[in-house]
């Protein structure tokens, strides 16, 4: 009985006849934090059982639990990469991810592409020692100056040209060099959600071709996509470099530019079905990673694609702007939810679009209304 009332959520259960003071203690702590994090939506009554109108309390910055750290290897191909996560996901089984799923995919993605780490207005700087140590020996014609390779995790020049040119990707093969795959990325950018973007990433380097010093630029925009049979996760890499004598181009050689999309399998698991990619730029022969990229001819792309640009450059000015307003919306909007009701406004927005799509919120019977509502939806239709 003593455990059901210090836990009646279940989580975080103690010994029910013989509870030891740090047991009591932590579990003091956790009813106390998740009262002061609840959702809006949840009423709150003091000792006499009279509603409290007052709003919740954030916790000191100080008293916050650090974030917890998960590694995570679902694309192997890149290595291993180590995400932050909020400790309190570990009040929360439903947020859990699967295991090599495309949430951790995603995950994966935001971290080794630097979405995680800085603003669209910051630049990181590519390591063009590292990124020309992916050239096999055997395609580079000329003596490269020795350099250790930098692990993907540490450098998203590295990252990105491992998810341009690895023929398989999560262990699952890459579809770059058949038709279909331009249905399916035309698909999965037709339905895309709103783009997480990168801070600008900045190669200082020189063109394999003339030998010719060069200053390449490039992003990466992440977003989500459903439609009405499948879902997944889209990666757009792009961007322009400039040269002494030529200028500017529109492309970012050395590094490549690509659309890559995951799609989540039909069955309703997290699980990744495929994996297409088409390339839209390739240094060429003499600096590509695998000698050469297939050549693509669709100009629907350039029009799908086109929105993920403009809305960075949006989104470099919000985040850079002097007046704080823009800030703050960008971060509310689009932020990387250390806020503690991050995950609640989340689910709350979800909760609302679906509902305004003909689906229903089910609520587990015999619940109390004060208990936490159950994020399971069923279409009306």
């Amino acid at each position: 009985m003593l455990a059901e009332a210090v836990s009646p959520t279940g989580r975080g259960r103690i010994s029910a006849f013989h509870p030891s003071k740090e047991e009591l203690l932590k579990q003091v702590v956790t009813i106390r934090r998740r009262q002061e994090r609840r959702p809006t939506w949840i009423p709150r009554v003091d000792r006499d059982g009279k509603p409290m109108t007052s709003a919740a309390v954030r916790p000191p910055e100080d008293e916050r639990e650090p974030d917890r750290p998960l590694p995570i290897a679902a694309l192997s191909e890149l290595g291993a990469v180590t995400i932050m996560l909020p400790a309190a996901g570990q009040e929360r089984p439903e947020l859990a991810m699967v295991s090599g799923g495309i949430g951790a995919w995603e995950s994966a993605l935001f971290t080794f592409l630097g979405l995680a780490d800085g603003a669209p207005a910051t630049t990181i700087t590519i390591d063009a020692a590292a990124n020309e140590s992916l050239i096999p020996d055997d395609v580079r014609w000329w003596s490269p100056e020795a350099a250790q390779p930098v692990p993907a995790a540490q450098d998203p020049g590295v990252a990105s040209e491992l998810l341009a040119t690895s023929p398989t990707l999560g262990g699952v093969p890459v579809i770059d060099n058949s038709s279909d795959r331009y249905e399916v990325v035309v698909d999965a950018l037709a339905a895309v959600g709103d783009w997480r973007h990168s801070p600008r990433w900045a190669l200082e380097t020189w063109d394999p071709g003339d030998n010719a010093a060069t200053l390449a630029l490039a992003h990466a925009a992440i977003a989500g996509w459903a439609d009405e049979r499948r879902s997944g996760v889209v990666v757009f890499v792009y961007g322009g470099a400039m040269r002494p004598d030529e200028g500017l181009v529109g492309v970012p050689s050395p590094l490549h530019s690509y659309v890559l999309v995951a799609t989540r399998s039909a069955d309703g698991t997290d699980t990744v079905d495929t994996v297409h990619r088409v390339n839209l730029t390739c240094p060429g022969e003499n600096w590509c990673h695998r000698g050469g990229c297939p050549d693509y001819d669709v100009p629907e792309l350039a029009a799908l694609l086109m929105p993920a640009v403009t809305a960075r450059h949006v989104a470099a000015a919000a985040g850079d702007s002097t007046h704080g307003r823009w800030a703050d919306s960008y971060h509310r909007l689009y932020g990387d939810g250390e806020d503690p009701d991050y995950a609640d406004r989340v689910l709350e927005h979800l909760t609302s679009t679906l509902a305004r799509h003909g689906w229903a919120e089910l609520t587990p019977p015999g619940k109390a209304a004060w208990s936490r509502r159950c994020y399971v939806v069923a279409s009306t239709a």
